[in-house]
């Protein structure tokens, strides 16, 4: 074979699968909607049909998620308080005489700011 086709089969069909593969895998296992069973199933899929796998996995996994949500999202949603709730129990222990002004204006700033 010449260098040529070599490197066409190396640079047009072999990299573009194996990006495939690891991207494939790699969405696999960031999915929070998957139960722990349904990712295997799909690990094996994509390991044993690699090619096979991975067409059935990206036409039959959903779409992408709603506006504002995200099914990679890394914590539930009650994971802890929204900053609405943090400002007004911050208001709260300020009206109460818990924080001193400056003491509520730096922890206001602080959840005002956090990412």
């Amino acid at each position: 074979m010449s260098p040529f086709w070599t490197v066409f089969w190396i640079v047009f069909i072999y990299v573009p699968l194996i990006m495939l593969w690891v991207f494939g895998l790699s969405d696999i296992f960031r999915r929070r909607d998957l139960s722990g069973l349904a990712k295997v199933l799909w690990v094996l899929a994509i390991v044993f049909l690699p090619v096979i796998g991975l067409l059935i996995y990206f036409v039959v996994h959903p779409g992408p998620p709603e506006y504002g949500t995200s099914y990679y999202a890394y914590g539930s949603a009650s994971a802890g308080p929204t900053v609405g709730e943090e400002l007004e129990l911050l208001a709260g222990l300020h009206d109460r005489d818990k924080l001193t002004d400056e003491e509520y204006l730096e922890e206001k700033r602080r959840v005002l700011l956090a990412p």
